[in-house]
């Protein structure tokens, strides 16, 4: 499985990361520097795959932006 991380960002300023194709431990660790970069998680979703060998998982952030 290829390894991917796809992050959109919402006009109201949420990131969501899809990340897959890394191992569990792995994943969580992207996951965490996502939300370091970005800002707070107010999310973690993992899916089926994230226990398997494949990982797919979904993460929010909120973004606070100075205006």
């Amino acid at each position: 499985m290829a390894r991917e991380i796809e992050i959109e960002i919402s006009p109201e300023g949420i990131v969501r990361g899809d990340i897959s194709g890394f191992g569990g431990t792995r994943c969580r660790e992207i996951a965490d520097i996502l939300s370091e970069i970005v800002g707070q998680e107010v999310g973690f979703e993992p899916d089926s795959e994230y226990f398997q060998a494949g990982i797919g998982v979904g993460v929010d952030v909120d973004v606070e932006t100075e205006r």
